[in-house]
């Protein structure tokens, strides 16, 4: 079997690897030719840029050799417009495309031009996968794809890496004093726009926690002012990409999710994965994760005043604390485990195959 994988390597530094890393993974006993939008190779033509009816011929044809296309991306919409165009005459294999990660600027891919694109380009797809319920609700309402071939399937990762003890010093220049409570925190998973509310809400805390917000992330500088001008600069800690490992989330004490668009919280997931009960926004991704037991810890909304309650509340109540993390805990095992989400992938691939488009 021969398997095409299509892709923009610009639209992120680490595209080809998960691909590949995801397709290892899944052992198939298959032939898969990667193709980028700008890089060309030597088996697929170039697909960046104005799709006109000659490109789109020719995507068509170079599609035939195959028996699955999968698209991934705004960059690879072109392919999926050959196959939407030219699948039927040409009889071209079915194809599945991947959507991920718009979270942090929808608006662009959600917008009338893009919108519009989409809906022509993934009418032939035999389903389009998304990594989170908010994305598919986009890709429903937007896009117009019919919910039965919208399929959710969520980043998988180690999850029992992160039912770990941890050293009060493990972070590299951060140490854990006796008597601290730390809110741990994710700074690449939340929107910008939602710092200053989130740390002026932690200001309310108790003096004894203090916020450590993970990661590498834009607006460092944003909660650094905010810490400053409430002059809680002693209490945020932003210990960087060193954190945000298993180790790190070992350290927390409970975890706070800020709103994250439409991208997959893996903070939030990997938070679960710890046993730690998590306050979150309603209605946000975040939110839709959680174990039933969590529900008393979420937030009306990310304003800064019903963030605060949320979190205040948490913090005083350690055994709803205990009983939410392990509920978490069971669900993010079974639900976010490397191997449950391959099996969903070899599920839609394979539904794919027994298809005819």
């Amino acid at each position: 079997m021969n398997i095409l994988h299509c892709f923009d390597g610009g639209e992120g530094a680490n595209a080809e690897l998960s691909i590949r890393e995801r397709i290892a993974a899944l052992e198939w006993d298959a032939r898969h030719r990667f193709a980028d939008a700008t890089g060309g190779s030597a088996e697929f033509p170039l697909f960046s840029g104005t799709p006109g009816p000659g490109k789109l011929i020719k995507l068509a044809r170079a599609m035939a050799r195959y028996d699955l296309v999968l698209t991934y991306g705004w960059g690879a919409t072109n392919v999926a417009m050959a196959h939407s165009v030219f699948g039927q005459s040409l009889g071209l294999p079915p194809l599945v495309h991947h959507e991920a990660g718009l979270g942090c600027d929808p608006e662009q891919e959600l917008g009338l031009k893009r919108s519009a694109f989409r809906r022509i380009a993934l009418r032939s797809a035999s389903s389009v996968i998304v990594d989170t319920q908010a994305l598919g609700e986009a890709a429903a309402r937007n896009w117009h794809i019919a919910r039965q071939r919208i399929q959710i399937i969520p980043p998988g990762f180690d999850t029992a890496n992160f039912a770990r003890k941890a050293r009060a010093d493990q972070i590299p220049g951060l140490v854990k004093r006796e008597g601290e409570m730390w809110l741990g925190a994710r700074g690449a998973d939340a929107l910008a726009n939602t710092w200053p509310a989130m740390v002026e809400a932690f200001a309310l805390m108790p003096q004894e926690w203090h916020l450590v917000i993970v990661g590498e992330f834009a607006a460092r500088d944003t909660v650094r002012d905010e810490a400053d001008r409430l002059e809680i600069s002693h209490r945020v800690h932003l210990p960087g990409a060193v954190a945000d490992t298993p180790e790190g989330f070992a350290l927390f004490d409970m975890y706070v999710a800020a709103p994250c668009g439409l991208a997959f919280p893996q903070g939030t997931a990997k938070a679960m994965a710890a046993g730690l009960a998590v306050c979150a926004v309603q209605g946000d991704e975040s939110a839709s994760m959680l174990a039933a037991e969590n529900a008393r810890f979420l937030a009306r909304s990310n304003d800064s005043d019903p963030l605060a309650d949320a979190l205040v509340a948490q913090a005083d109540d350690a055994l709803g604390r205990s009983q939410a993390g392990k509920a978490n805990r069971i669900k993010a095992q079974a639900q976010y485990v490397t191997a449950h989400c391959l099996t969903a992938y070899r599920k839609a691939y394979s539904a794919a195959l027994a298809q005819e488009i």
